[in-house]
């Protein structure tokens, strides 16, 4: 396994587009984040879905990134925008 940092690895695939570097971000933030979703209290069977969502979301908007700031919290922030959306869907669906 790598000793670079989420954060290493993910400039390295904005700047390179090295495949394994993101796998291997994709790997270190997914269980992370997935004890986040549970921890909003988002339906256990969309949080794979949430997790791979924000993930590419991520890549989508990687300029956004800022280099000198960990990786998770800005993952989480994606991550509580995109449960927050999907509980207001319910919500509109279940109306």
């Amino acid at each position: 396994m790598s000793t670079e940092s989420p954060e290493q690895l993910f400039l390295r695939f904005l700047a390179e587009g090295d495949e394994a570097a993101l796998d291997a971000v994709f790997r270190r933030c997914s269980p992370g984040l997935r004890s986040f979703a549970l921890g909003l209290g988002l339906p256990r069977d969309r949080i794979d879905d949430l997790v791979h969502e924000t993930l590419v979301t991520a890549v989508q908007r990687a300029a956004s990134f800022e280099a000198a700031r960990p990786l998770q919290p800005w993952l989480r922030g994606i991550l509580a925008r995109k449960g927050a959306s999907l509980v207001r869907e319910e919500a509109r669906r279940q109306r």
